[in-house]
């Protein structure tokens, strides 16, 4: 479809080929940048719900004397 509208203003097949895509790519390339911050924000969404799993099993310190020591 662009390639028969480019095709009217462009004499040869391969130079309107070569027009449509190069029109495709600054689209191609935001598509990319969409689905890799889409699967970054997943990365980090498991890696918090792991941390919390992680947190969840840690033991509570041992009470102290009611002693601090300090330097």
């Amino acid at each position: 479809m662009l390639a028969a509208g480019l095709h009217a203003h462009v004499a040869h097949p391969t130079m309107a080929k070569s027009m449509r895509l190069r029109s495709l790519r600054p689209k191609v390339r935001r598509e990319a940048y969409v689905l890799a911050y889409a699967d970054g924000f997943y990365l980090v969404g498991i890696s918090m719900l792991l941390s919390l799993g992680v947190v969840a099993i840690l033991r509570k310190p041992p009470k102290a004397d009611g002693r601090v020591e300090a330097h």
